[in-house]
C-alpha cells in the first residue's frame, strides 16, 4: 500500500484535498500574465495547471480566474572567477561568471460567476543559478564547456525557461495547498 502510495506520489499524482478551498471547482482560465512580455510565463502557468489534472482549463467561461501578476525580476551574481590578461596592463581581475536570477509574482483567484476573490494576492517566487563566460575573456571556454558555460546574454535566455517553469510549478504548489 506504501509503495503504490510512494510510486503514484512520484509520477505527479495527487490525492482530491477535500479541505482545499478550490476543490469545488472543475474549470479554471489563466488570462494574461501581467508583465510577460513574452507570453513564456502565461504558457508556463497553464501548462502546469493543465498537468496538475486538478482543473480543467478553458480559454472561455470557467469558474475560477488565476490572475498572475510579474512584480519583479533580479539578476544577481553569485559567483567570480580571476581574470588574467597578459596584454594589457590589468594582470588579475575578479570577474562574475555565475548569476541567480529571480522572479516574484503575484497570484490571485477569483471566482468568476460571483467576481468574489477567494484566494487573495499572494507573492509567489522562483530562482535559478547558471554559470557564464564573460565576453572579454581571452579563451573561448564555451567551445570545451559540453554547452555548460555561455555568455551572458545567452545564458540569461537559456536560464528563463527553467525560471518560468518553477514559478509555475509553485503557482500550482500554491493553489493545490490552499485551505
Amino acid at each position: 500500500m506504501i509503495a503504490a502510495f510512494v510510486c503514484l506520489q512520484g509520477c505527479g499524482y495527487r490525492s482530491t484535498n477535500s479541505h482545499n478551498v478550490l476543490s469545488s471547482y472543475k474549470t479554471i482560465t489563466v488570462p494574461y500574465v501581467e508583465g510577460d512580455t513574452e507570453g513564456d510565463v502565461t504558457s508556463q502557468v497553464i501548462q502546469s495547471v493543465c498537468q496538475s489534472g486538478a482543473w480543467k482549463y478553458q480559454t472561455l467561461e470557467a469558474e475560477l480566474i488565476l490572475k498572475v501578476k510579474i512584480i519583479d525580476t533580479k539578476i544577481e551574481d553569485t559567483g567570480y572567477n580571476r581574470f588574467f590578461n597578459q596584454n594589457a596592463q590589468i594582470k588579475r581581475w575578479m570577474v562574475p561568471n555565475e548569476q541567480r536570477m529571480s522572479i516574484l509574482a503575484e497570484v490571485s483567484v477569483i471566482d468568476e460567476a460571483t467576481s468574489k476573490v477567494i484566494l487573495e494576492p499572494h507573492s509567489i517566487s522562483a530562482d535559478v543559478n547558471y554559470d557564464f563566460d564573460p565576453e572579454f575573456n581571452e579563451t573561448n571556454l564555451v567551445g570545451f564547456s559540453l554547452a555548460q558555460y555561455n555568455f551572458i546574454e545567452n545564458a540569461q535566455r537559456i536560464a528563463r525557461t527553467p525560471l518560468n517553469e518553477r514559478l509555475a510549478e509553485n503557482i500550482v504548489d500554491y493553489l493545490l495547498n490552499s485551505w
